[in-house]
């Protein structure tokens, strides 16, 4: 099973300290009381990693692509067998880009693998950053080639 379905779920994977229960989710309200706490929690992984950006304080934009045929279809649970179109190693899973959110909101970039490419704004000038099911990392030139990202995009 995917451990990462979303920023808030993740989070008990990549950060001991932090519950997967305490962490905001999809029918909690995001910014309850309990929730702004967990703010200053934010994970060092969605921490940004450059001086040429100033987000607003813990925010990310780390973020995956939900739609039909990704890795993080709605209401479906995906496995490893399912990246059989692929791979692991030609599906991404993470892009840095898009506008930064709340690290524990759960707000991602649609995808419709048969409507408009999304806007996916790179934080740096000349390339986005990515994170393939693989664990490997890649760097692709702005602007971005949209069959080769869509291709990369699907699962299915």
């Amino acid at each position: 099973m995917i451990a990462m379905r979303s920023r808030a779920s993740s989070t008990g994977f990549c950060q001991a300290s932090t519950e997967p229960s305490a962490i905001s989710t999809r029918t909690s309200f995001l910014d309850s009381p309990h929730n702004i706490a967990l703010l200053d929690d934010m994970p060092i992984m969605y921490r940004k990693r450059t001086r040429r950006v100033n987000p607003p304080p813990n925010t990310t934009y780390i973020h995956v692509f939900v739609g039909k045929d990704t890795p993080f279809e709605p209401g479906k649970r995906i496995s490893l067998t399912d990246f059989k179109r692929a791979g692991t190693s030609n599906t991404l899973l993470l892009v840095e880009g898009g506008e930064p959110v709340p690290w524990s909101k759960p707000e991602d970039i649609a995808f419709d693998p048969d409507g408009p490419f999304p806007n996916v704004r790179s934080v740096f000038p000349e390339m986005l950053r990515t994170i393939f099911a693989d664990g490997s990392r890649r760097n692709f030139d702005v602007p971005l080639d949209e069959k080769e990202f869509r291709n990369l995009i699907r699962i299915r």
